[in-house]
């Protein structure tokens, strides 16, 4: 990969952000910043969220998506309530996007810390092929893509002699990404609701798994979010709500050049990290 495609997928989530008014996650948005087309409909919006970072203590990052999360209106938690193995947040982010799905209407709640228990380090070593004495029972710097499947095969063996169907409905790919475009994607998925009224469909829990690092770093750490973005009962006026456009995730903008956009769609969902 290149240095100079990955300050263009940096450039591009940024400018994802930046064009719905709001800062990117290294910029402070303070409460009261809000755009318009946010603010408007903030108080008729039921926005709850969890991260999830069992080496919360050795790192800001996950603290600042808090931070951001609740300036944006969203009733968030950090759960830091386990401690992880070194080098072992591949294993444990993947645990946890799968017991907070199996959790359904708990998920905002519910006891996760199994994820930090080391036999998910020898289970996800043996689905990720890493069976030599030197890597079996160990953690490891692990890519976007072994997060992936990793949380595909803990939850296609969660239940002995019984396979179950593909994450596919539930966790997009890549849901591993750097925190940029994670971020691009919250963002993103908050102004599609928000300009779509009460009438538009809610937004079920979505997991993803966030690098602390963006996409112009080989990563650092892997953890969990979870979100949902819904409407509350009751009556609601949308008829003086601002007029947005609705932008969609392959655009842009006008903000990076063709030839930048090229290099972006050719990478991605295929960022490694060390």
């Amino acid at each position: 990969m290149t240095a100079e495609a990955l300050t263009a997928a940096l450039r591009s989530n940024e400018a994802r952000i930046e064009e719905l008014g709001l800062p990117p996650l290294k910029q402070p948005l303070m409460t009261g910043q809000l755009p318009s087309w946010l603010s408007h409909v903030l108080p008729q919006l039921e926005l709850r969220a969890r991260v999830v970072d069992y080496w919360a203590d050795q790192n800001v990052a996950s603290q600042n998506v808090v931070d951001y999360f609740r300036n944006l209106g969203f009733e968030v938690s950090l759960d830091r309530d386990a401690q992880q193995e070194p080098s072992t947040c591949a294993f444990v982010a993947a645990r946890v996007v799968n017991d907070l799905h199996a959790a359904g209407e708990t998920w905002a709640t519910c006891n996760v810390r199994r994820a930090a228990d080391h036999h998910w380090v020898q289970a996800g070593n043996l689905l990720l092929g890493r069976t030599s004495r030197d890597e079996a029972d160990c953690g490891f710097m692990a890519s976007n893509e072994q997060v992936d499947e990793l949380v595909r095969g803990f939850w296609q063996n969660d239940v002995p002699g019984e396979r179950r169907l593909d994450t596919n409905a539930w966790y997009p790919i890549p849901g591993a990404s750097p925190l940029d475009a994670v971020l691009a994607d919250i963002v993103v998925d908050l102004h599609r609701v928000a300009i779509g009224g009460p009438t538009a469909a809610a937004l079920p829990l979505q997991l993803r798994v966030p690098n602390t690092e963006v996409s112009t770093s080989k990563g650092l750490h892997w953890f969990t979010i979870a979100y949902t973005i819904r409407w509350k009962d009751g009556d609601f006026s949308f008829e003086d709500a601002p007029d947005e456009p609705m932008y969609e995730d392959d655009e842009m903008y006008g903000i990076i050049d063709e030839d930048e956009m090229a290099m972006v769609d050719e990478i991605h969902g295929t960022f490694d990290y060390l």
